[in-house]
């Protein structure tokens, strides 16, 4: 159950349709929860999924104040998305979602651009 719940969430905020190895994942869904009357398996593990995403966002937005001030709620949103999904934290602590964040943004300037020297500097201090 974890892998699918852990899986990024798509661009529209929604719990993606297939595994990584192209497996349906409503098919996948259905073997291990059960529907109800009101949700589908696939339905019920949407929640699961976006609880986990949102909560890993929200430890970012509440860890990193400043970086927020540099590059503007959406850009930072869209960083902190794209940086959860590129390189997942492996610790099941939330205090360390962001701990690869700083090289994220050397890697990957454009989503800092043009404020990147700023960013880094913003990041490292938090």
């Amino acid at each position: 159950m974890a892998g699918p719940i852990f899986r990024p969430l798509t661009s529209r905020w929604r719990i993606q349709s297939q595994l990584g190895d192209g497996r349906n994942l409503q098919a996948e869904a259905a073997e291990f929860i059960e529907p109800n009357d009101r949700l589908s398996s696939f339905e019920r593990l949407e929640i699961y999924n976006r609880q986990y995403w949102f909560r890993l966002l929200d430890c970012l937005y509440d860890d990193y104040p400043g970086l927020r001030a540099v590059l503007g709620e959406q850009k930072f949103l869209k960083l902190a998305a794209a940086h959860l999904a590129r390189d997942p934290s492996d610790s099941f602590a939330l205090r360390d979602p962001g701990t690869r964040l700083e090289k994220v943004l050397r890697e990957a300037p454009q989503w800092s651009a043009p404020r990147d020297a700023l960013a880094l500097d913003m990041t490292r201090f938090e």
